[in-house]
């Protein structure tokens, strides 16, 4: 693997972890500058459902 590969896979990681301290994968995505369903291509299957039932939830509150 490349370095830069490298660096991307760190990166995700990163995010995955903080999504996980926090326990809120919108705000973690967020703080990355990573647009959450952009992130669904990389994100496990159960935390691409959770976010996108916050998202659900967020444009309802509106």
């Amino acid at each position: 693997m490349t370095k830069e590969g490298e660096r991307e896979v760190q990166r995700k990681l990163r995010v995955l972890q903080h999504a996980e301290k926090i326990g809120h994968v919108a705000r973690a995505c967020r703080y990355f500058g990573i647009a959450r369903l952009a992130s669904k291509d990389w994100l496990p299957p159960a935390l691409v459902v959770e976010t996108l039932l916050e998202v659900q939830k967020l444009e309802k509150a509106a």
